[in-house]
């Protein structure tokens, strides 16, 4: 088994972790076929090519409250270090994510808004996931969806369910944890105007900086989908203001010939050690496996969906 993970160099991304037990098993089974070491390290392991242990890096998207609560208090006794990926403003605003607050609405009322919203016909969204049609509009146009529904339903706002200003800077003191920026309201970046694509780039690395007094040298893409989140545009801006390293969401170990700009990551938030194994052997063949339609191909046809109506 360790022969088949030799010369390996992997990724891993999680969001919102809920179970102490579960990740400390992670750790103890993935110490034992790999080093975990900074991004920092990552990086300057890419000149070295030479180098032939299994190694990994440990990422969080979002900034999930239970990162603070669970995984912090874990990752600090152990001395392991991680990446957690931020939007500043929204920690600034103690503000959720559109899809944080859409967690208990009502799929079918949410698609009579979206088709009236779009001026789409009544029932065409019928066969698509609700957070798939939303992650196929710009970012403007998914706030105002969900603020409607609020509006129609009288929905308060979900509970602030990301860290808070004093949590991000007590954890940026810490020497076990790096903070990268993740744009300041996850849009798709992709949807959106170059201006906008610009702003939240550029203005979620300088926020974050300024609040944790540290420059920000890593990015990762929301939803990070390459050819359908972001594209050469985004991996232009990112180069613009001097990102160092930027992160998809695509499951592949890592290869030192691929862009430092698109490394690929393995996401995990459950399952069994030989899962895990599973997922990090099986790399991009792993989606093809899990069989039934792809996230990737299903937005292309709500794209030609919308567009058909415009």
């Amino acid at each position: 088994m360790k022969y088949s993970l030799m010369r390996k160099k992997v990724v891993f991304v999680f969001h919102n972790i809920q179970d102490a037990n579960w990740f400390i098993t992670f750790l103890q089974f993935i110490r034992k076929y790999f080093k975990i070491i900074t991004l920092e390290d990552f990086e300057s392991r890419n000149k070295n090519t030479s180098e032939s242990t299994p190694v990994c890096a440990l990422t969080f998207d979002d900034g999930y409250l239970s990162f603070y609560k669970i995984v912090f208090p874990i990752l600090k006794d152990l001395g392991i270090p991680a990446t957690l990926f931020v939007s500043p403003t929204r920690i600034l605003q103690e503000k959720n994510f559109w899809f944080q607050d859409m967690g208990p609405y009502n799929s079918q009322s949410l698609k009579k808004i979206i088709e009236d919203y779009l001026k789409i016909g009544n029932g065409v969204t019928a066969n698509y996931g609700c957070k798939n049609i939303l992650k196929s509009l710009k970012i403007y146009d998914i706030e105002e969806i969900i603020n409607e529904y609020k509006r129609r339903h009288l929905t308060e706002n979900a509970n602030y369910q990301l860290i808070t200003h004093s949590q991000t800077k007590e954890m940026s003191r810490s020497d076990v944890i790096t903070f990268g920026a993740h744009t300041n309201n996850h849009p798709i970046l992709a949807n959106e105007d170059d201006a906008t694509a610009l702003m939240e780039i550029k203005s979620s690395i300088n926020e974050l900086s300024t609040m944790i007094g540290q420059r920000i040298k890593y990015f990762a893409y929301p939803n990070g989908i390459k050819g359908l989140d972001f594209g050469q545009r985004e991996i232009n801006l990112l180069k613009v203001c001097e990102i160092s390293l930027g992160f998809s969401t695509l499951n592949m170990t890592y290869n030192k010939s691929e862009s430092h700009y698109e490394i690929p990551r393995i996401g995990l938030s459950y399952g069994s050690t030989m899962f895990t194994l599973s997922k990090i052997i099986m790399g991009g063949h792993w989606d093809k496996l899990k069989g039934g339609e792809s996230e990737k191909k299903q937005r292309h046809k709500i794209r030609k969906m919308i567009e058909s109506y415009r």
